[in-house]
């Protein structure tokens, strides 16, 4: 039996504000104009606020008049396959449908393989197929020292030439498929992920859009902006292994 599930939208800007001065100049390395530069920066500032947000433990929320609205990230839908590796209490998790969010452990503990393989597993058992890890920059160099995934995954034949030395460990190759280990900045450090991005979308109340705003005094601005939410189509396809030292 299937149930429909609800997620609210909410609204990223960024705004950039130029001067007339700046936009008849011509500026060493750039080949267009001043205001057209930074709303490049600003497109790209945007869809990493954008992703941060998507990936965060926040449950959706329909604003007030001094609120925003929010949508509901990763943490606040994965529930099925959860196991925390807090060391003094675990952590527990989320309900699963966007209306709260994954609690913390006491104290954060080490990632292990014994505890993504038992990750991998529920997410076998519940019918999931992940196929991507993703992890923070310090628990990406964690994986890379496992034991086991050192003895299985570092070979003679990966060594390109005698100078080069294989550090990293980019695809894991477990019990129930194989999963490309990816590491991400925007998320949070103490989380690691295994998803099915089949099951997982962005809805788009409003596509990217630039806008004019009000001049003030001898400046230009603009603000490009989205409205959208996370879109979780079966929270059983994916995992969460979360309460993992950052340092």
């Amino acid at each position: 039996e299937t149930t429909r599930l609800t997620n609210y939208s909410q609204i990223s800007k960024e705004t950039v504000q130029v001067s007339g001065t700046a936009e008849a100049v011509d500026f060493a390395g750039k080949s267009r104009s001043e205001m057209a530069y930074h709303m490049a920066r600003a497109a790209q500032t945007l869809k990493r606020d954008m992703e941060k947000m998507l990936m965060d433990n926040v449950a959706k929320s329909a604003g007030s008049s001094g609120t925003a609205r929010q949508t509901a990230g990763l943490g606040s839908w994965v529930a099925s396959n959860y196991h925390s590796l807090g060391t003094s209490s675990a952590g527990t998790a989320s309900s699963g449908n966007g209306t709260d969010t994954a609690t913390a452990a006491g104290t954060a503990g080490a990632i292990t393989e014994a505890g993504m393989k038992t990750v991998i597993r529920e997410c076998f058992d519940n019918g999931g197929e992940p196929d991507t890890i993703m992890v923070g920059a310090f628990n990406k160099q964690a994986i890379s020292d496992l034991t086991q995934s050192v003895s299985s995954l570092r070979t003679a034949a990966d060594k390109v030439a005698p100078a080069h030395v294989v550090a990293a460990v980019d695809v894991y190759v477990s019990d129930f498929g194989t999963m490309k280990v990816v590491p991400n900045r925007f998320q949070r450090a103490g989380d690691c992920w295994f998803l099915d991005f089949d099951y997982w979308s962005i809805c788009y109340l409003r596509e990217f859009k630039t806008e004019d705003l009000a001049k003030t005094g001898d400046s230009m601005k603009k603000h490009i902006l989205a409205e959208y939410g996370l879109k979780s189509k079966n929270e059983k396809a994916s995992g969460f292994l979360a309460d993992l030292t950052t340092s």
